[in-house]
């Protein structure tokens, strides 16, 4: 299953997935960027992702990426 933007909310938190991807009992959630600015706070965006995952589908299968789009070079990391 591939769901574009999937709202959430957790820990009274609305928040919005770019890309979350499930195949039986694994997620994928992938977060788009456009500026490598504020990595930090990226990969702690991410990591609530999966851990709001984690919890409201009661599966620990869950990773995480973020994708920088800077023109022509696209960038992945696993977090």
């Amino acid at each position: 299953k591939l769901y574009k933007e999937k709202s959430i909310i957790y820990n009274g938190e609305h928040k919005i997935i770019d890309l979350l991807l499930q195949k039986d009992d694994h997620y994928v959630i992938i977060d788009y960027k456009t500026t490598t600015k504020q990595i930090n706070h990226h990969i702690t965006q991410v990591n609530f992702y999966k851990q709001a995952v984690k919890e409201l589908v009661a599966c620990d299968n869950v990773e995480g990426y973020i994708v920088y789009l800077d023109k022509d070079v696209v960038d992945f990391s696993k977090i």
